[in-house]
């Protein structure tokens, strides 16, 4: 349970990070970047969008996405909800990977606000990856135990 509510506050972050890149992209003005100096650099480039979509309204997308299914396995407790979760967060990890990658040897310029988005987006694929995890264990624990009673 406190994965999933890690999972949630995780995804709500995100969804503020992402906006305001989202935001800063769409008026045309500077990203607010105090560590790295590429953050303009980085969210302009062409590799900053996908087929005309740029990459922060996908990362909205996939933290939305993340807290709404985060909230339905919350209310429902389906265990096909947590996997949805493992899968939508493997992929976002995928992206991260690529996104980071494309910083570090395509670009040589940071975004502190993308690399914040990459460590969420991992840290949100290895909570859902222990949930999952968890979960099958206790169907374990159950199955043993109402075998150890018939």
């Amino acid at each position: 349970m406190k994965f999933n509510i890690t999972i949630l506050i995780l995804s709500i972050v995100g969804i503020f990070d992402t906006s305001y890149l989202t935001i800063k992209r769409f008026t045309h003005k500077s990203v607010n970047c105090s560590v790295f100096e590429g953050c303009d650099f980085v969210t302009t480039s062409s590799y900053s969008a996908i087929l005309g979509v740029p990459v922060a309204v996908l990362g909205i997308i996939f933290y939305v996405s993340v807290f709404a299914l985060t909230l339905w396995y919350l209310k429902s407790k389906n265990k096909k909800v947590l996997m949805s979760i493992l899968g939508l967060s493997g992929v976002g990890l995928l992206m991260s990977i690529w996104f980071v990658y494309t910083q570090a040897f395509i670009l040589d310029a940071y975004c502190l606000y993308c690399l914040v988005s990459a460590g969420l987006s991992t840290t949100i694929f290895i909570l859902s990856l222990i949930a999952v995890l968890k979960s099958k264990d206790t169907n374990i624990t159950i199955d043993t135990q109402y075998e150890t009673n018939n």
